[in-house]
């Protein structure tokens, strides 16, 4: 099966990490979510943040935060979800959830891959069960 073959009945949600809602960059990103009505979830603003080298939790510290958010999905909510997670300091959401979902669909489809992970435009392939085990 696969997110190609279920097209429009896929769900889309954005989940961002920031640690202080007062800050510039964060609060352009709010605004441009909003404003294309996006579905989010904002992790990490009622956390304290552990610094940002990766000699401790650092940038390992979002990917926990995101970890932790997706063990209290449903496995059917996870099988039928596009996640995209974002940084929310340097960040613009330039278009609708729909036309995220169509050009994320439109580029496993080119690479034959369902339920895949994209990053930066690289497609790894990951299944459901890596996501639950993390």
């Amino acid at each position: 099966t696969g997110f190609d073959n279920r097209g429009p009945s896929v769900d889309f949600q954005l989940i961002s990490v920031a640690s202080d809602e007062e800050h510039p960059g964060y609060k352009e990103f709010i605004h441009t979510v909003k404003q294309n009505n996006l579905p989010y979830v904002i992790l990490g603003l009622d956390c304290k943040w552990n610094g940002t080298d990766m000699k401790g939790r650092g940038g390992g510290q979002k990917i926990n935060l995101l970890k932790e958010e997706l063990s209290k999905w449903s496995i059917e909510k996870l099988a039928t979800t596009i996640v995209l997670f974002t940084d929310s300091y340097d960040v613009l959401i330039q278009g609708s959830g729909e036309e995220i979902k169509r050009r994320y669909l439109s580029t496993i489809k080119k690479y034959n891959y369902s339920n895949s992970v994209l990053f930066a435009a690289t497609i790894i392939r990951i299944t459901l069960t890596h996501i639950i085990c993390i």
